[in-house]
């Protein structure tokens, strides 16, 4: 267990694992998507991993943070960075699996259900990793894109929105699912490596029982034509800033 610099915010530190778990840059997307389009409530972080993205918006953000990881050695991490940052008012974490959480919260307990899931199905084409910690987070193991939507319309209050980000080739797939649940994609942003090359990630929030109608955001570039993080991309690390007025 190291502890870090959590992107640029000096005074905050994360617990990573060099060889087995580290945040991602996707879990970063997924919280400054979460922060432009976060209104009030209630929010739970399922599948959090060493919660990169309740750290992120704690810094914005009063409201308190529900996080949820199926792997305790990972969990320990998020805790361990937890208690460090003095968080423990405003962060809590516990480890389960996220197809349990109906015996923990009543229906309709969150404003906002966030989820950076695994992206990768077990039966298709990527070489699923022999490290446990690394092929629990990217292919669905313990739990599956449908399994993800009927938990998160459980946990949501009406309105209330959800958050992801996922793989560009299974944007019908969840699209599919999403509308037989009666959660309404109200913004979605295509996420590209750089300007050459095909859409490899999707942000989305929907929303249940929303009104139709969906917004297509500009599309977001990690990489200049230097190769180079884009000013959007480094904006995103934030820094001193991060103390400033909460929302």
């Amino acid at each position: 267990m190291k502890l870090e610099q959590f992107l640029n915010f000096s005074h905050i530190k994360i617990y990573q694992e060099d060889h087995s778990f580290k945040c991602t840059l996707d879990s970063i997307l997924l919280a400054n998507f979460v922060l432009n389009h976060y209104k009030r409530g209630t929010i739970i972080d399922l599948a959090t991993g060493n919660i990169p993205i309740p750290l992120y918006l704690s810094g914005y953000l009063k409201q308190k943070i529900i996080a949820v990881e199926l792997q305790d050695d990972i969990c320990k991490l998020g805790k361990a960075t937890i208690k460090y940052n003095h968080l423990e008012k405003q962060i809590e974490l516990f480890s389960d699996d996220i197809k349990n959480l109906k015996s923990r919260f009543s229906q309709n307990s969150f404003d906002v259900v966030i989820c950076n899931p695994p992206y990768f199905s077990v039966q298709n084409y990527y070489k699923i990793s022999p490290t446990k910690t690394k092929s629990i987070a990217r292919h669905e193991l313990y739990f599956n894109m449908q399994d993800l939507i009927k938990i998160s319309k459980y946990l949501l209050k009406d309105k209330g929105s959800l958050f992801l980000i996922y793989r560009s080739e299974r944007l019908v797939e969840l699209l599919t699912l999403l509308s037989n649940s009666h959660l309404e994609p109200k913004n979605i942003q295509m996420v590209y490596t750089n300007s050459k090359k095909k859409a490899r990630l999707f942000l989305l929030e929907a929303r249940l029982n929303g009104r139709k109608g969906c917004t297509v955001e500009p599309p977001l570039f990690i990489y200049n034509d230097n190769n180079q993080y884009t000013r959007k991309v480094k904006n995103m690390f934030g820094g001193d800033c991060y103390d400033s007025k909460k929302l």
